[in-house]
């Protein structure tokens, strides 16, 4: 079962390179949870799948993420407290709509907010690279 949360996520242009998250799996998974690095991976849908499907936790839960959406920065911190205590129960995973030119500004704001956990950044190439970001979340959305 997954909860999806929604906090609207956006950017516009496309200016790097991420490790992709399908070929790097294992490092996904088995992530270094003392490390305080901020992790980030492209993603489709079809990858977040199969790694929700890795997770062995009775709920997970898919966050839009967005350092630039009030709502999204108000409410990750209370879901991010739920969910570090009912660890055993959950596991969140944090999607970002935006692209390569807000990557900065992503790992600060999950800097600030201690958040190590690897961040899936979904790929413009399959979701599109156009000025509407909506586009993005509404594929990957009526996908899932």
């Amino acid at each position: 079962m997954a909860f999806l949360l929604i906090g609207f996520t956006f950017g516009q242009d496309a200016t790097g390179k991420l490790l992709n998250a399908r070929n790097h799996l294992d490092s996904v998974i088995n992530y270094n949870k003392d490390e305080k690095t901020v992790k980030l991976y492209e993603t489709d849908i079809e990858t977040l799948d199969s790694i929700l499907s890795l997770s062995s936790k009775k709920y997970k839960i898919i966050y839009f993420y967005s350092p630039t959406c009030y709502s999204s920065k108000l409410n990750f911190p209370i879901i991010k407290e739920y969910v570090t205590k009912n660890e055993k129960n959950f596991d969140m995973f944090l999607v970002s709509g935006h692209q390569y030119d807000k990557i900065p500004e992503i790992k600060k704001s999950l800097e600030l907010n201690n958040y190590y956990q690897p961040v899936f950044i979904l790929d413009t190439n399959k979701y599109g690279n156009r000025a509407n970001p909506f586009s993005r979340l509404d594929k990957l959305t009526k996908k899932m």
